[in-house]
């Protein structure tokens, strides 16, 4: 009687020990999520829309003049690929908006080469031919432009997100097993 009642005993003892382990690696996780949470605060998103990004932190829209202090923060090289990419950007916003008013008056100069008095004008209708080439070949670089800024600008804010996650707290494995783990 007395040595199944000491099992009874151990059993309930490992059975406790089990729950403590349980609940000590649910708290570690709850933990890690809040950690990563917070780590997840301090990085940047962006959302890309026709005019450029719009980069947040959090729910909140930053300025470029924010989100330039931000790059600062991981050294001058991120900040010089920020600003690359914002030049490009507007390189190629200008150079595309420059095509559409080329195409468009190509196309007003085209239409509009014939003369009441002779018939089609040939040096309004070269001068519109023209005009509607150049206008297509800016407006394609200029889109090409743009996107390449605007790729620029998302590596630039990776490199950021990337500095803040390698020194931050993550979930990971350690010599116990899963755990917490802070990586710098």
């Amino acid at each position: 009687i007395l040595s199944s009642s000491f099992t009874v005993n151990a059993q309930e003892s490992d059975s406790i020990k089990l729950k403590k382990d349980i609940k000590r690696e649910i708290d570690s996780i709850i933990i890690s999520k809040k950690a990563m949470e917070e780590s997840n605060e301090r990085l940047l998103r962006f959302e890309e829309n026709l005019l450029g990004l719009r980069v947040f932190k959090g729910k909140v829209q930053l300025r470029n003049k924010e989100v330039r202090n931000f790059l600062q923060q991981s050294g001058p090289d991120v900040l010089k690929k920020y600003d690359r990419g914002r030049r490009t950007l507007i390189y190629g916003d200008a150079l595309a908006v420059a095509g559409l008013f080329s195409l468009g008056y190509g196309i007003f100069a085209t239409v509009n080469a014939y003369n009441d008095n002779h018939g089609f004008d040939m040096d309004d209708r070269v001068l519109g031919y023209s005009l509607i080439t150049g206008g297509a070949i800016a407006i394609a670089g200029g889109v090409l432009l743009f996107f390449n800024g605007q790729n620029k600008m998302k590596f630039a804010i990776k490199s950021y997100n990337d500095d803040v996650l390698v020194n931050s707290l993550q979930v990971g494995l350690t010599s116990n097993g899963l755990g917490v783990t802070l990586n710098f």
